[in-house]
């Protein structure tokens, strides 16, 4: 009798092994949790990791279904972020610590972008080499960009130029980067190096570059925030978040064509054009390559430090406002 009762036990655990692995492959395990991300800009090639990350599952082999929000102009995303709009946002480095200042409590998790991609850019003829050429100069702030501005006034306090000898306008979108300088609406304008410079070269136009962090400016671009109170309630999936992202981008830098196939799926309507969208992560790939053995994402005081004390000596941000706090590294993974 115990004979049996010993057989009949073994036959029910091995049943009841081949059942959960039966729903471990059905993906059924785990429960899949909703994520929702704010893009900063619409949906193109400059975040060709995030689609990546969807469509290759490493988001749904984390327990993630990843929903992707496109740009809102006027939206306030330190509000939406903090309020539960969304679980994870995208920043810049100046608008992330602006929003902090605001006492808004959201934090840095990963520099997608370790170089940002702005810079500024003016017509040949127009004589634009180094800060120094900013007086008597009218320089544009597209859409009144407030990093733009930051980084203007940066490099002509490096080079000992005074606010007064030149103009900053902020220019609305009723013409393109091109045309504002060709039309003379304005002597230099801040563009994507990955992005609107294609459009420079497509027409032929004879264009001087200026890269801020030649210059004495040097930040992050793209950036991935999160609120204090996700990092607190549910550090696993900011982990799992950050962790599928990183294999995305790595991904997509590794199997570039690939990867453009996919973005191809999400790509606004601005963006539909193959060989722009190609440019964009061509030129893109160096900017969010780390050095060394550092994983994508990778952040560092100094870096930190830097752009809050130009925000500081700006007076754009108060002076209790802490690099160390902005960012933290703890969800970064190495591969």
């Amino acid at each position: 009798m115990k004979k049996v009762v010993f057989v009949v036990g073994i036959i029910c655990i091995c049943v009841g092994i081949l059942i959960l692995n039966y729903f471990v492959k059905l993906g059924v395990s785990r429960k899949i949790e909703a994520v929702k991300v704010r893009l900063n800009w619409v949906n193109n090639a400059q975040f060709t990791g995030l689609y990546v990350a969807i469509e290759k599952g490493f988001y749904k082999n984390e327990g993630l279904n990843v929903n992707i929000e496109e740009f809102q102009d006027g939206l306030d995303q330190g509000k939406e972020l903090t309020n539960n709009g969304v679980d994870y946002s995208i920043y810049t480095p100046v608008e992330l610590l602006s929003d902090i200042a605001k006492g808004y409590n959201v934090k840095a998790i990963a520099a997608v972008y370790q170089t940002s991609p702005l810079i500024f850019v003016s017509l040949k003829s127009t004589n634009i080499n180094t800060p120094k050429d900013f007086k008597g100069k009218l320089l544009s702030a597209k859409g009144d960009n407030f990093q733009a501005k930051l980084i203007y006034q940066t490099l002509a306090n490096n080079y000992g130029v005074s606010s007064q000898s030149y103009k900053v306008t902020g220019l609305d979108f009723s013409m393109d980067e091109g045309d504002d300088l060709v039309k003379k609406r304005a002597d230099m304008e801040d563009i994507y190096r990955t992005d609107q410079i294609y459009f420079f070269n497509q027409r032929n136009i004879a264009y001087n570059v200026m890269y801020p962090e030649n210059f004495g400016f040097k930040s992050y671009g793209d950036t991935i925030a999160t609120s204090d109170e996700k990092i607190a309630k549910d550090p696993d999936q900011v982990r799992r978040f950050i962790r599928a992202t990183q294999m995305g981008w790595a991904y997509a830098l590794a199997h570039q064509q690939e990867a453009l196939s996919i973005t191809k799926k999400y790509e606004n309507d601005l963006y539909k054009d193959p060989q722009h969208e190609a440019y964009i992560l061509s030129q893109s790939a160096s900017l969010i390559q780390p050095t060394g053995e550092n994983p994508i994402g990778t952040m560092s005081i100094e870096e930190w430090s830097s752009v809050v004390n130009a925000m500081k000596a700006e007076g754009l941000i108060p002076s209790h406002v802490d690099a160390s706090t902005a960012y933290t590294t703890d969800f970064l993974q190495d591969h």
